[in-house]
């Protein structure tokens, strides 16, 4: 589901307010209304309701795949970025 609500996030990108030194609680705050749909996109296509944790792990696997696409894809290739901090 973590990659479910990331994907969503990218197809919200252009809504997205972010920068590369934000942290997952000032992207939760500036983005409201973007993690809110990601919530309900969860329950009405997915028939799931994402946890709080699996949406950080999802905003953190946003940022970094913005901002750090290369930490992103070496961790992806080892199938254990989610693990990661």
């Amino acid at each position: 589901m973590i990659y479910f609500a990331h994907s969503t996030m990218v197809m919200y990108e252009k809504t997205i307010t972010s920068n590369s030194t934000m942290t997952l609680n000032e992207f939760r705050a500036s983005n409201e209304d973007v993690v809110e749909r990601v919530f309900k996109e969860g329950l009405s296509i997915m028939n799931y309701e994402l946890s709080y944790n699996q949406m950080q792990k999802a905003i953190q696997v946003y940022l970094t795949s913005k901002y750090n696409p290369s930490i992103f894809l070496s961790y992806k290739s080892h199938g254990n970025f989610i693990s990661k901090g």
